[in-house]
Protein backbone atom coordinates (compact mmCIF):
# COMPACT_ATOMS: atom_id res chain seq x y z
CA UNK A 1 0.00 0.00 0.00
CA UNK A 2 1.01 3.84 -0.35
CA UNK A 3 -0.48 7.38 0.25
CA UNK A 4 -0.83 8.87 -3.16
CA UNK A 5 -1.82 12.27 -1.68
CA UNK A 6 -0.63 15.15 0.76
CA UNK A 7 -3.43 14.65 3.04
CA UNK A 8 -3.18 10.70 3.66
CA UNK A 9 -7.07 10.37 2.64
CA UNK A 10 -6.41 8.46 -0.69
CA UNK A 11 -4.37 5.01 -0.54
CA UNK A 12 -3.46 2.85 -3.19
CA UNK A 13 -3.72 -1.23 -2.17
CA UNK A 14 -2.18 -3.73 -4.43
CA UNK A 15 -2.76 -7.49 -4.01
CA UNK A 16 -0.48 -10.36 -4.38
CA UNK A 17 -0.72 -11.54 -7.22
CA UNK A 18 -1.15 -15.20 -7.61
CA UNK A 19 -3.18 -16.00 -4.74
CA UNK A 20 -6.09 -18.55 -4.28
CA UNK A 21 -8.30 -19.64 -2.15
CA UNK A 22 -9.15 -23.66 -0.62
CA UNK A 23 -11.05 -24.21 -3.63
CA UNK A 24 -8.70 -22.88 -6.04
CA UNK A 25 -10.82 -19.35 -6.39
CA UNK A 26 -8.28 -16.80 -7.45
CA UNK A 27 -8.09 -13.56 -5.05
CA UNK A 28 -8.07 -10.11 -7.33
CA UNK A 29 -8.74 -6.34 -6.85
CA UNK A 30 -12.84 -7.41 -6.53
CA UNK A 31 -12.56 -9.74 -3.79
CA UNK A 32 -11.01 -7.17 -1.75
CA UNK A 33 -12.84 -4.26 -2.52
CA UNK A 34 -15.65 -6.72 -1.54
CA UNK A 35 -14.31 -7.73 1.42
CA UNK A 36 -13.98 -4.21 2.57
CA UNK A 37 -16.84 -2.95 2.06
CA UNK A 38 -18.42 -5.94 3.74
CA UNK A 39 -16.67 -5.00 6.81
CA UNK A 40 -18.03 -1.77 7.25
CA UNK A 41 -21.72 -2.99 6.96
CA UNK A 42 -23.78 -1.91 9.90
CA UNK A 43 -23.46 -4.91 12.51
CA UNK A 44 -19.93 -5.70 11.59
CA UNK A 45 -17.41 -6.23 14.68
CA UNK A 46 -15.59 -3.45 12.94
CA UNK A 47 -17.18 -1.36 10.91
CA UNK A 48 -16.20 1.54 12.78
CA UNK A 49 -12.68 1.34 11.49
CA UNK A 50 -13.61 0.21 7.94
CA UNK A 51 -16.26 2.71 7.94
CA UNK A 52 -13.46 5.20 7.45
CA UNK A 53 -12.83 4.26 3.70
CA UNK A 54 -15.57 6.28 1.49
CA UNK A 55 -15.72 4.93 -1.62
CA UNK A 56 -13.40 2.13 -4.24
CA UNK A 57 -11.75 2.58 -7.78
CA UNK A 58 -10.54 -0.52 -9.40
CA UNK A 59 -7.59 0.49 -10.98
CA UNK A 60 -6.51 -3.02 -12.25
CA UNK A 61 -7.06 -6.71 -11.55
CA UNK A 62 -4.67 -6.15 -8.68
CA UNK A 63 -4.72 -2.43 -7.78
CA UNK A 64 -7.30 -0.56 -5.76
CA UNK A 65 -7.86 2.87 -5.25
CA UNK A 66 -9.48 3.43 -1.72
CA UNK A 67 -10.45 7.22 -0.81
CA UNK A 68 -10.93 7.77 3.46
CA UNK A 69 -13.76 10.07 4.81
CA UNK A 70 -10.48 12.01 6.37
CA UNK A 71 -7.22 11.37 7.79
CA UNK A 72 -6.78 8.64 10.52
CA UNK A 73 -3.08 7.21 11.44
CA UNK A 74 -4.88 3.72 12.18
CA UNK A 75 -6.30 2.94 8.87
CA UNK A 76 -2.99 1.20 7.53
CA UNK A 77 -2.28 -0.84 10.67
CA UNK A 78 -6.21 -2.15 10.66
CA UNK A 79 -5.58 -3.65 7.18
CA UNK A 80 -3.33 -5.95 8.84
CA UNK A 81 -5.25 -6.45 12.08
CA UNK A 82 -8.71 -8.59 12.93
CA UNK A 83 -11.16 -8.71 10.97
CA UNK A 84 -8.38 -7.38 7.82
CA UNK A 85 -8.53 -11.13 5.94
CA UNK A 86 -10.45 -11.45 2.27
CA UNK A 87 -13.39 -12.84 1.83
CA UNK A 88 -14.24 -14.44 -1.56
CA UNK A 89 -16.32 -12.74 -3.45
CA UNK A 90 -18.15 -14.83 -5.51
CA UNK A 91 -17.74 -17.84 -3.96
CA UNK A 92 -19.54 -16.06 -0.61
CA UNK A 93 -22.11 -14.33 -2.98
CA UNK A 94 -22.92 -18.33 -4.81
CA UNK A 95 -24.30 -19.55 -1.41
CA UNK A 96 -25.12 -16.68 0.75
CA UNK A 97 -23.24 -15.70 4.12
CA UNK A 98 -25.19 -18.46 6.44
CA UNK A 99 -24.04 -21.50 4.11
CA UNK A 100 -20.50 -20.58 3.59
CA UNK A 101 -19.34 -19.63 6.93
CA UNK A 102 -20.65 -23.00 7.75
CA UNK A 103 -17.92 -24.65 5.35
CA UNK A 104 -16.32 -21.42 5.05
CA UNK A 105 -12.92 -20.55 2.44
CA UNK A 106 -10.09 -18.48 2.08
CA UNK A 107 -6.40 -17.97 1.36
CA UNK A 108 -4.63 -19.29 4.90
CA UNK A 109 -2.46 -21.87 5.20
CA UNK A 110 -4.97 -24.33 6.70
CA UNK A 111 -8.11 -25.67 5.27
CA UNK A 112 -11.31 -25.83 7.24
CA UNK A 113 -12.56 -29.51 7.97
CA UNK A 114 -15.34 -29.58 10.49
CA UNK A 115 -16.15 -27.75 13.22
CA UNK A 116 -18.14 -29.04 16.55
CA UNK A 117 -19.24 -26.10 18.73
CA UNK A 118 -18.05 -27.08 22.41
CA UNK A 119 -15.89 -29.99 21.38
CA UNK A 120 -13.32 -29.37 18.22
CA UNK A 121 -12.23 -27.88 15.51
CA UNK A 122 -10.35 -29.61 12.88
CA UNK A 123 -7.69 -28.23 9.73
CA UNK A 124 -5.27 -29.29 7.23
CA UNK A 125 -2.80 -27.98 5.31
CA UNK A 126 -3.53 -25.83 2.32
CA UNK A 127 -0.88 -27.33 -0.15
CA UNK A 128 -1.20 -24.10 -2.71
CA UNK A 129 -0.63 -21.56 0.51
CA UNK A 130 1.35 -18.28 -1.13
CA UNK A 131 3.96 -18.36 1.26
CA UNK A 132 4.53 -22.34 1.16
CA UNK A 133 2.44 -25.20 2.63
CA UNK A 134 2.87 -25.36 6.59
CA UNK A 135 5.34 -27.97 8.01
CA UNK A 136 2.21 -29.71 10.18
CA UNK A 137 -0.69 -31.19 8.08
CA UNK A 138 -3.53 -32.21 10.73
CA UNK A 139 -4.18 -29.87 13.13
CA UNK A 140 -7.35 -30.42 15.95
CA UNK A 141 -7.78 -27.55 18.47
CA UNK A 142 -9.94 -28.41 21.17
CA UNK A 143 -12.63 -26.10 23.42
CA UNK A 144 -11.06 -27.52 26.80
CA UNK A 145 -12.47 -24.67 29.14
CA UNK A 146 -11.24 -26.30 32.61
CA UNK A 147 -7.63 -25.71 32.95
CA UNK A 148 -7.78 -29.13 35.30
CA UNK A 149 -8.55 -31.00 31.54
CA UNK A 150 -6.11 -29.00 30.29
CA UNK A 151 -3.39 -30.76 32.49
CA UNK A 152 -4.05 -33.54 32.05
CA UNK A 153 -4.48 -33.64 28.36
CA UNK A 154 -0.80 -32.66 28.41
CA UNK A 155 0.28 -34.88 31.22
CA UNK A 156 -1.33 -38.08 29.32
CA UNK A 157 0.07 -37.15 25.40
CA UNK A 158 -4.03 -36.34 24.27
CA UNK A 159 -2.97 -32.77 23.41
CA UNK A 160 0.49 -31.22 22.38
CA UNK A 161 0.11 -27.88 23.23
CA UNK A 162 -1.97 -25.76 25.13
CA UNK A 163 -1.65 -22.33 26.33
CA UNK A 164 -3.17 -20.40 29.61
CA UNK A 165 -1.57 -23.57 32.00
CA UNK A 166 -2.13 -22.80 35.39
CA UNK A 167 0.96 -21.19 37.03
CA UNK A 168 1.33 -23.73 39.87
CA UNK A 169 1.28 -26.49 37.46
CA UNK A 170 3.07 -24.96 34.36
CA UNK A 171 6.31 -25.35 36.60
CA UNK A 172 5.51 -29.40 37.55
CA UNK A 173 4.41 -29.79 33.84
CA UNK A 174 7.57 -28.61 32.37
CA UNK A 175 9.82 -30.82 34.18
CA UNK A 176 8.03 -33.74 32.78
CA UNK A 177 9.94 -36.27 30.59
CA UNK A 178 8.09 -35.55 27.36
CA UNK A 179 6.82 -31.83 27.95
CA UNK A 180 8.48 -28.37 28.12
CA UNK A 181 7.10 -25.13 28.68
CA UNK A 182 7.33 -21.70 27.74
CA UNK A 183 6.70 -18.06 29.06
CA UNK A 184 5.09 -16.20 26.50
CA UNK A 185 4.97 -11.91 27.20
CA UNK A 186 1.70 -11.10 25.12
CA UNK A 187 0.24 -7.46 24.41
CA UNK A 188 -2.35 -7.83 27.72
CA UNK A 189 -1.35 -5.07 29.75
CA UNK A 190 -3.60 -5.07 33.27
CA UNK A 191 -4.66 -2.04 34.16
CA UNK A 192 -5.99 -0.27 37.50
CA UNK A 193 -8.14 2.74 36.41
CA UNK A 194 -8.38 5.31 38.59
CA UNK A 195 -12.22 7.40 38.19
CA UNK A 196 -12.26 10.59 38.46
CA UNK A 197 -15.82 11.03 39.54
CA UNK A 198 -15.16 10.64 42.83
CA UNK A 199 -14.38 13.60 45.27
CA UNK A 200 -11.89 11.19 47.02
CA UNK A 201 -9.67 11.36 44.53
CA UNK A 202 -9.35 15.08 43.85
CA UNK A 203 -6.69 15.62 45.55
CA UNK A 204 -2.96 14.40 42.78
CA UNK A 205 -1.62 13.36 46.32
CA UNK A 206 -4.28 10.55 46.81
CA UNK A 207 -4.03 8.76 43.41
CA UNK A 208 -0.06 8.76 43.13
CA UNK A 209 0.19 7.24 46.67
CA UNK A 210 -2.20 4.45 45.67
CA UNK A 211 0.33 3.64 42.72
CA UNK A 212 3.63 4.43 44.43
CA UNK A 213 2.07 1.77 47.11
CA UNK A 214 2.28 -1.43 44.86
CA UNK A 215 5.29 -3.40 44.88
CA UNK A 216 4.82 -4.67 41.61
CA UNK A 217 7.97 -6.98 41.51
CA UNK A 218 6.65 -8.45 44.50
CA UNK A 219 3.21 -9.28 43.12
CA UNK A 220 4.78 -10.33 39.84
CA UNK A 221 7.26 -12.62 41.52
CA UNK A 222 5.04 -13.88 44.63
CA UNK A 223 1.13 -13.74 43.06
CA UNK A 224 1.79 -14.50 39.29
CA UNK A 225 4.81 -16.74 40.13
CA UNK A 226 6.82 -14.98 37.06
CA UNK A 227 4.17 -15.07 34.59
CA UNK A 228 3.83 -11.00 34.88
CA UNK A 229 6.10 -8.27 33.49
CA UNK A 230 5.81 -4.79 35.61
CA UNK A 231 5.27 -1.97 33.71
CA UNK A 232 4.60 1.96 34.13
CA UNK A 233 2.29 2.69 31.35
CA UNK A 234 0.03 1.97 29.50
CA UNK A 235 2.77 0.36 26.73
CA UNK A 236 4.30 -2.88 27.31
CA UNK A 237 7.52 -3.44 25.93
CA UNK A 238 7.62 -3.61 21.79
CA UNK A 239 4.66 -1.27 21.42
CA UNK A 240 5.47 1.81 19.19
CA UNK A 241 5.21 4.41 21.91
CA UNK A 242 6.61 2.50 24.89
CA UNK A 243 9.25 4.64 26.85
CA UNK A 244 11.96 2.67 27.09
CA UNK A 245 13.61 3.82 30.58
CA UNK A 246 10.80 5.09 32.31
CA UNK A 247 9.39 3.51 35.75
CA UNK A 248 7.14 4.70 37.99
CA UNK A 249 8.51 3.60 41.44
CA UNK A 250 7.21 1.70 44.09
CA UNK A 251 7.74 3.82 47.46
CA UNK A 252 5.79 3.42 50.33
CA UNK A 253 7.58 5.65 52.53
CA UNK A 254 6.72 8.44 49.40
CA UNK A 255 3.29 6.54 49.52
CA UNK A 256 2.96 7.03 53.03
CA UNK A 257 3.89 10.92 53.34
CA UNK A 258 1.63 12.03 50.57
CA UNK A 259 -1.39 10.58 51.91
CA UNK A 260 -0.08 12.28 54.87
CA UNK A 261 0.06 15.21 53.16
CA UNK A 262 -3.80 14.94 51.88
CA UNK A 263 -4.73 14.87 55.35
CA UNK A 264 -5.14 10.68 56.11
CA UNK A 265 -3.48 8.61 58.35
CA UNK A 266 -4.40 6.06 61.66
CA UNK A 267 -7.28 7.69 62.77
CA UNK A 268 -8.38 8.72 59.23
CA UNK A 269 -8.24 6.28 56.53
CA UNK A 270 -9.24 6.70 52.98
CA UNK A 271 -12.09 4.11 52.04
CA UNK A 272 -12.59 2.83 48.43
CA UNK A 273 -13.43 -0.15 46.39
CA UNK A 274 -11.82 -2.09 43.98
CA UNK A 275 -13.53 -3.93 41.79
CA UNK A 276 -11.64 -6.73 39.43
CA UNK A 277 -12.88 -9.80 37.64
CA UNK A 278 -12.05 -13.54 39.55
CA UNK A 279 -10.63 -16.33 36.88
CA UNK A 280 -10.67 -14.21 33.58
CA UNK A 281 -7.29 -13.28 33.91
CA UNK A 282 -5.14 -15.76 35.68
CA UNK A 283 -4.55 -15.10 39.77
CA UNK A 284 -6.96 -12.00 38.97
CA UNK A 285 -8.74 -11.37 42.05
CA UNK A 286 -5.10 -12.70 43.85
CA UNK A 287 -3.49 -9.79 42.33
CA UNK A 288 -6.52 -7.26 43.68
CA UNK A 289 -5.98 -8.68 47.20
CA UNK A 290 -2.47 -8.27 47.41
CA UNK A 291 -3.00 -5.15 46.02
CA UNK A 292 -5.36 -4.19 48.89
CA UNK A 293 -3.17 -5.82 51.40
CA UNK A 294 -0.31 -3.28 50.37
CA UNK A 295 -2.86 -0.25 50.58
CA UNK A 296 -3.79 -1.09 54.52
CA UNK A 297 -0.20 0.09 54.99
CA UNK A 298 -1.23 3.93 53.30
CA UNK A 299 -4.32 4.39 55.34
CA UNK A 300 -6.25 2.95 52.64
CA UNK A 301 -9.41 -0.10 53.00
CA UNK A 302 -10.40 -1.13 49.64
CA UNK A 303 -13.12 -3.36 49.47
CA UNK A 304 -12.83 -5.75 46.92
CA UNK A 305 -16.21 -6.29 44.39
CA UNK A 306 -16.30 -8.88 42.11
CA UNK A 307 -17.44 -8.26 38.50
CA UNK A 308 -17.71 -9.64 34.97
CA UNK A 309 -16.41 -8.57 31.50
CA UNK A 310 -19.82 -7.27 30.62
CA UNK A 311 -20.67 -5.94 33.58
CA UNK A 312 -17.49 -3.91 33.26
CA UNK A 313 -18.19 -2.47 30.04
CA UNK A 314 -21.67 -1.81 31.36
CA UNK A 315 -20.55 0.02 34.48
CA UNK A 316 -17.88 1.75 31.95
CA UNK A 317 -20.36 3.39 29.67
CA UNK A 318 -22.72 4.34 32.78
CA UNK A 319 -20.51 5.85 34.87
CA UNK A 320 -21.03 3.17 37.50
CA UNK A 321 -17.14 2.01 37.65
CA UNK A 322 -15.91 1.39 41.19
CA UNK A 323 -13.14 3.95 42.71
CA UNK A 324 -10.48 1.85 41.17
CA UNK A 325 -11.27 -0.60 38.10
CA UNK A 326 -9.65 -3.40 37.03
CA UNK A 327 -9.60 -4.42 33.16
CA UNK A 328 -7.30 -6.56 30.61
CA UNK A 329 -6.12 -4.09 27.89
CA UNK A 330 -4.91 -5.25 24.90
CA UNK A 331 -3.44 -3.82 21.93
CA UNK A 332 -2.19 -6.18 19.19
CA UNK A 333 -1.16 -3.39 16.81
CA UNK A 334 1.03 -1.76 19.24
CA UNK A 335 0.26 1.04 17.81
CA UNK A 336 -0.38 4.10 20.69
CA UNK A 337 -4.25 4.62 19.16
CA UNK A 338 -4.82 1.27 20.77
CA UNK A 339 -2.23 1.47 23.54
CA UNK A 340 -3.29 5.28 24.89
CA UNK A 341 -5.73 6.74 22.96
CA UNK A 342 -8.10 4.29 23.22
CA UNK A 343 -8.11 3.60 27.10
CA UNK A 344 -7.51 6.88 28.63
CA UNK A 345 -8.66 9.60 25.90
CA UNK A 346 -11.70 11.73 26.58
CA UNK A 347 -13.29 11.28 23.39
CA UNK A 348 -12.31 7.46 23.07
CA UNK A 349 -15.79 5.61 23.00
CA UNK A 350 -13.89 2.86 25.11
CA UNK A 351 -13.05 4.94 27.66
CA UNK A 352 -14.11 5.49 31.59
CA UNK A 353 -14.77 9.70 30.14
CA UNK A 354 -17.75 8.26 27.89
CA UNK A 355 -19.34 7.33 31.43
CA UNK A 356 -18.40 10.38 33.35
CA UNK A 357 -20.37 11.89 30.50
CA UNK A 358 -23.37 9.86 30.13
CA UNK A 359 -24.22 10.35 33.67
CA UNK A 360 -23.23 13.64 34.34
CA UNK A 361 -20.70 13.25 36.31
CA UNK A 362 -17.89 15.26 37.83
CA UNK A 363 -14.54 15.39 37.13
CA UNK A 364 -13.08 16.12 40.22
CA UNK A 365 -9.23 15.45 38.85
CA UNK A 366 -9.42 18.24 36.60
CA UNK A 367 -7.80 16.44 34.07
CA UNK A 368 -10.60 15.73 31.17
CA UNK A 369 -9.90 19.07 28.95
CA UNK A 370 -5.92 19.24 29.55
CA UNK A 371 -5.85 15.60 28.66
CA UNK A 372 -7.99 16.29 25.24
CA UNK A 373 -4.48 18.64 24.08
CA UNK A 374 -2.06 15.67 25.08
CA UNK A 375 -3.92 13.17 23.30
CA UNK A 376 -4.72 15.17 20.25
CA UNK A 377 -1.44 14.19 18.26
CA UNK A 378 -1.67 10.69 18.51
CA UNK A 379 -4.58 10.97 16.12
CA UNK A 380 -3.97 14.02 14.19
CA UNK A 381 -0.22 13.93 13.86
CA UNK A 382 1.00 12.52 9.93
CA UNK A 383 4.22 12.06 10.84
CA UNK A 384 4.67 8.49 12.86
CA UNK A 385 8.00 9.28 14.40
CA UNK A 386 6.38 12.54 15.58
CA UNK A 387 3.34 10.81 16.64
CA UNK A 388 5.04 8.06 18.64
CA UNK A 389 6.80 10.23 20.51
CA UNK A 390 3.44 12.30 21.25
CA UNK A 391 2.36 8.18 22.23
CA UNK A 392 5.03 8.13 25.13
CA UNK A 393 4.20 11.43 26.47
CA UNK A 394 0.73 10.82 26.81
CA UNK A 395 0.99 7.46 28.40
CA UNK A 396 3.37 8.93 30.87
CA UNK A 397 0.81 11.94 31.31
CA UNK A 398 -1.61 9.68 32.12
CA UNK A 399 0.59 7.77 34.51
CA UNK A 400 2.21 10.95 36.47
CA UNK A 401 -1.37 12.64 36.95
CA UNK A 402 -2.80 9.91 38.30
CA UNK A 403 -5.43 8.58 35.78
CA UNK A 404 -4.27 4.76 35.64
CA UNK A 405 -2.07 2.34 37.68
CA UNK A 406 -0.68 0.43 34.88
CA UNK A 407 0.45 -3.18 36.95
CA UNK A 408 2.02 -5.68 34.32
CA UNK A 409 2.13 -7.22 31.25
CA UNK A 410 1.18 -10.67 31.29
CA UNK A 411 2.72 -14.05 30.30
CA UNK A 412 1.03 -16.32 29.23
CA UNK A 413 1.76 -20.13 30.40
CA UNK A 414 2.47 -22.59 27.63
CA UNK A 415 3.17 -26.03 27.95
CA UNK A 416 4.46 -28.30 24.62
CA UNK A 417 5.57 -31.36 23.37
CA UNK A 418 9.34 -31.01 23.85
CA UNK A 419 10.01 -32.36 20.09
CA UNK A 420 7.59 -29.74 18.93
CA UNK A 421 9.07 -26.94 17.93
CA UNK A 422 7.69 -22.78 18.15
CA UNK A 423 8.37 -19.45 18.79
CA UNK A 424 5.29 -17.99 20.30
CA UNK A 425 4.11 -14.98 18.89
CA UNK A 426 4.05 -12.35 20.96
CA UNK A 427 0.13 -11.27 20.68
CA UNK A 428 -0.70 -14.54 22.53
CA UNK A 429 -2.58 -16.01 19.29
CA UNK A 430 -1.41 -19.62 18.60
CA UNK A 431 0.06 -20.07 14.58
CA UNK A 432 0.24 -23.64 13.89
CA UNK A 433 1.71 -22.95 10.69
CA UNK A 434 5.04 -21.43 12.48
CA UNK A 435 5.30 -25.11 14.27
CA UNK A 436 7.48 -27.81 13.42
CA UNK A 437 8.15 -31.43 14.57
CA UNK A 438 11.94 -32.06 15.52
CA UNK A 439 11.70 -35.67 16.90
CA UNK A 440 9.20 -38.48 17.35
CA UNK A 441 5.99 -37.53 18.79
Amino acid sequence: WEYVDKEMKVLDLYVRRNIVCHDGTPIDADDLIFSLKRNAKPGMAYAGPFGTFERFEKKGNYLVRAYQKYFWPGMTIWLGFLASFLVPKEPLEKVGEEAFFKHPIGTGPYKFVEWVPGSHLKLEAFEDYWAGAPPIKNVIFKEVLDPGVRVAELEVGASDYATEVPAKEWHRLSKLPHLKGLKNPVTDVILYFILPYYEEFADLKVRLALHHAIDKEKICRDVLLGFGVPVSTTCAPGYKSYPEGYEFPYDLEKARKLMEEAGYGPDKRLKIKLQTTHGWIARDREVAEAVAAMWKKIYVDATIEIYTVPMYFDYRKTGRLAHVAMYCWSDMSGDPINSVYYPMAPRSPFSYWVGLKAAKKTDYTGEMEKLEDVMAPIMNEKDEKKRFEAGKKAAIYCTEHGLVIPLYQRVQPIILHKNLEYKPWPQGWTRVKDMRWIGPK
